[in-house]
């Protein structure tokens, strides 16, 4: 008889710059967060902010180009939130896990 081996879910590394250097700062954050991207290609592109529970919140936003944008989390609850940022073709540009305590 065997023991049972009890497997941990898989947990994404917490950063993936995939194509283009992306900043996400502060992070730990207790209110906002500033986004800043220098994209070489003119491409539309959409950035979303998700809860915990996979909950898309309403902070997205679409942009061509370069990124400089703030985020206000202050009206959310503490927690770990998840940054993508995709061209609008859907390839990911970039994902991000940020702490807000």
């Amino acid at each position: 008889h065997q023991p049972k081996i009890s497997m941990l879910p898989t947990i994404p590394a917490p950063e993936i710059p995939i194509v283009q250097p992306i900043t996400v700062f502060p992070n730990p954050t207790a209110a906002s967060i500033q986004i800043r991207a220098q994209l070489e290609e003119h491409q539309p592109t959409r950035t979303m902010v998700f809860d915990a529970n996979g909950r898309l919140l309403p902070l997205y936003f679409s942009n061509v180009g370069s990124i400089d944008r703030e985020l206000n989390l202050e009206t959310y609850p503490p927690g770990i939130y998840r940054i993508v940022i995709r061209e609008s073709n859907g390839q990911l540009l970039y994902v991000s896990q940020i702490v807000k305590h």
